[in-house]
């Protein structure tokens, strides 16, 4: 054997020594299998999954500004005429735009004596004194606008006989004191009504009537029963006076009435609801043509 070389077996014999000291020494250590956090994503083969988008936040609508009210105005005021002493027909008075509710009041001039403006729009009363008012009518809203508008009413007196008794001829003298031909016929003042008014007459009874026809001419002739006033007698009223004429008796189809008329007169003007359109008193005359 040569000197410096070193015989295979004993290498082989050297590894062999060093891999057993090794594996005696070193036990080998293994982690186990962590499973996924996630299930796998399985997809359709030959197609790309799509991804999802999300939805993009939705924009927060922006207020919307309050609608400005519609100006404030004064839309009607019904008010009509009034009568002393008797109710006024209730009048509401209306208004449009602005913001409810509604306050109103006059902020000029008056109502007639006896009437009241609510603070709601609600006229009530009763007229104590003639004349004819003019106002101004005020309307606030809750919001602080307000309006305004000119209105009047006028109030008239009730119709009144000034005198309750009348006479109309003086038979049997034959000698008649209200016709147009022989005298001036009867003149009866009166008041109150509507100025200006063309009234009208009413009879409302014909008491104690009676009427001579003749016979022969008008000597000894009997006497008929009648509810009817004389014939051709004529009425009218106006500028404060009632006038009244009848007779003479013709001598050929009537020789001689007698009765007791009650008249009323009538202002045909404001006839309606809330009105007296009738005189308060009547008139009695007393025939005798």
């Amino acid at each position: 054997m040569r000197s410096g070389v070193v015989p295979a077996a004993w290498v082989a014999g050297f590894v062999l020594l060093l891999a057993g000291c090794t594996q005696t020494n070193q036990t080998a250590t293994t982690s186990p299998e962590t499973s996924p956090s996630t299930s796998p994503v399985t997809t359709t083969p030959g197609t790309t999954p799509t991804p999802t988008a999300s939805p993009p936040a939705a924009a927060s609508p922006s207020p919307k500004a309050s609608p400005k009210p519609a100006k404030l105005i004064i839309k009607s005021l019904p008010y009509h005429l009034g009568e002393v002493g008797v109710t006024y027909g209730t009048v509401v008075v209306v208004a449009a735009g602005g913001v409810k509710p509604y306050k109103w009041s006059i902020q000029a001039g008056a109502l007639p004596p006896g009437l009241a403006l609510s603070t709601g729009g609600s006229t009530t009363g009763k007229p104590t004194n003639v004349g004819n008012y003019s106002f101004s009518v005020r309307v606030d809203d809750s919001a602080g606008a307000a309006a305004g508008a000119p209105s009047s009413i006028m109030v008239f007196r009730q119709l009144v006989f000034n005198v309750t008794t009348a006479t109309c001829g003086n038979a049997p003298k034959l000698v008649t004191d209200c016709s147009t031909a022989l005298h001036p016929p009867l003149r009866i003042p009166y008041s109150g009504g509507t100025p200006g008014a063309k009234l009208t007459i009413k009879i409302t009874g014909v008491t104690g009537g009676s009427i001579i026809k003749p016979v022969r001419a008008c000597v000894v002739t009997a006497a008929n029963p009648t509810t009817s006033p004389p014939p051709g007698m004529s009425v009218s009223a106006s500028g404060g006076f009632m006038t009244l004429s009848a007779g003479p008796p013709d001598g050929t189809t009537w020789c001689h009435y007698r009765a007791t008329i009650t008249f009323v007169l009538v202002n045909p003007s404001p006839c309606g609801a809330g009105f007296l359109c009738t005189s308060s008193n009547t008139l009695s005359v007393v025939f005798n043509l």
